[in-house]
C-alpha cells in the first residue's frame, strides 16, 4: 500500500463523507480526522470526524478527500478500510481490519 494512501475508503463511505461536508456546510479548512483511542482493557476504538488541521497533523488525499491523522497513528490504521453501512437497525461509519 502506498504512503499516501494508508487507508482505503469504499464508494460509500467517500459519499457519506462527501454528503455530510455539504450538510454540515464545511468549507475546505475542514478535514477528515480519523485515528484511534485506547479505551482500557487492552481494546480501543476509531474514530472519524471533521476537523481542522494542526502542527500536530499529517494530512493524507485519499481518493480526492483529505485526511488528518495525529502524527504516530498511521501505524494503528495502516491497511484498514473504511465503510459506510445502513442498515434497519444502525448507520454509521465501520472500520475494517487488513487482512495479516
Amino acid at each position: 500500500m502506498e504512503l499516501s494512501k494508508p487507508i482505503l475508503l469504499t464508494d460509500a463511505a467517500k459519499q457519506a463523507l462527501k454528503s455530510m461536508r455539504i450538510a454540515y456546510k464545511l468549507d475546505e479548512k475542514h478535514k477528515v480526522r480519523v485515528g484511534m483511542r485506547g479505551s482500557g482493557c487492552g481494546s480501543s476504538s476509531y474514530f472519524l470526524g471533521f476537523d481542522i488541521k494542526t502542527d500536530k497533523d499529517d494530512s493524507y488525499n485519499i481518493d480526492g478527500i483529505e485526511f488528518l491523522m495525529q502524527k504516530g497513528q498511521m501505524m494503528h490504521l495502516l491497511g484498514y478500510t473504511i465503510d459506510f453501512v445502513e442498515e434497519a437497525s444502525t448507520k454509521g461509519f465501520v472500520f475494517f481490519a487488513p487482512e495479516r
